[in-house]
């Protein structure tokens, strides 16, 4: 009998965080992609410079990290603060093979969001983009 092959996929990932007039150059955009090989990758615009997470061989451990982040706390909530008028939008969607959450905003973000920005930030050396200053959390 083969092996069964009990760890998670991901099947999509999806990141934008721009200002009040949709401007990218002033955030992040990312899109999701398998190889042909079956490796998942997942590019970045950062203020329009690209980047590339390659998940060859670690495709479960970005998916268990994700996971830690606790960003289910946010799933299916459109997250709006009505007495911060910054004009922020952002949208989060991750899928796997075991879980789905998708999220998004606007004035302003729940610090889960930007857990997730700090965690892309260190662990993978993407630069902040400059409306991370606005961020309401230390870095």
């Amino acid at each position: 009998m083969g092996k069964i092959n009990n760890q998670d996929k991901l099947l999509s990932f999806r990141l934008v965080w721009q200002d009040a007039w949709h401007n990218i150059d002033k955030g992040i955009d990312t899109d999701f992609f398998r190889s042909a090989e079956g490796v998942a990758k997942i590019d970045l615009l950062v203020e329009l410079k690209h980047f590339t997470i390659d998940l060859n061989d670690k495709e479960q451990v970005f998916i268990d990290e994700i996971k830690q982040l606790n960003l289910n706390n946010i799933d299916n909530l459109h997250f709006q603060d009505k007495w911060m008028v910054d004009g922020f939008q952002w949208f989060f969607k991750i899928r796997t093979t075991s879980t789905e959450i998708c999220s998004s905003g606007c004035n302003s973000y729940p610090h889960e969001f930007i857990d997730l920005l700090i965690h892309l930030h260190s662990k993978y050396k993407l630069p902040y983009p400059r409306i991370m200053k606005y961020a309401k959390k230390e870095l």
